[in-house]
């Protein structure tokens, strides 16, 4: 059997404002749409691949499967690539507003046509981009004591 699906491990580092995603979601542009059975090969034409990211701390992480760059024999020497490939990354922050990041990682991916390591760095997320102006504080420290209220279920008394 021969390994035709890698695995691209995606990281965006914050150097700031991390912390104030809920959600993120990415998308890697410029990949491998088929893969050829009997030789591994990937032809020319490109797919967009779209995935769900995990937040760890201040970054944000992937592991997204592909057949790698297009237009790559398998089993051969990196060569440069004609396509290009484009990493996205859309965020959503803690006041409910979308943030999105696009970077050119067709260097990185150049040296790794089957599976690898993609890392950017530097993400600021700004404070005025994630504070509120809603006028509500959600913040409920200050509501007093909890009060325990029984309510019956299922006909109990």
């Amino acid at each position: 059997m021969k390994k035709l699906v890698n695995a691209y491990e995606i990281t965006y580092e914050f150097e700031y404002g991390g912390n104030r995603i809920v959600l993120a979601r990415g998308a890697l542009a410029g990949m491998a749409e088929t893969v050829l059975l009997h030789n591994g090969a990937t032809p020319q034409s490109g797919a967009t691949l779209l995935y769900d990211c995990d937040l760890t701390g201040q970054n944000v992480r992937a592991s997204v499967l592909s057949f790698g760059v297009p237009g790559h024999p398998k089993n051969s020497a990196a060569t440069r690539i004609s396509h290009r490939q484009t990493l996205q990354l859309e965020v959503k922050l803690i006041n409910g507003k979308v943030k999105e990041f696009v970077f050119d990682v067709t260097d990185q991916l150049a040296d790794q046509p089957r599976g690898g390591v993609i890392h950017v760095s530097g993400l600021r997320i700004e404070d005025n981009e994630s504070s509120s102006d809603s006028g509500f504080d959600a913040d409920i420290d200050d509501w007093g004591n909890n009060e325990e209220i029984d309510l019956p279920v299922g006909g109990q008394q």
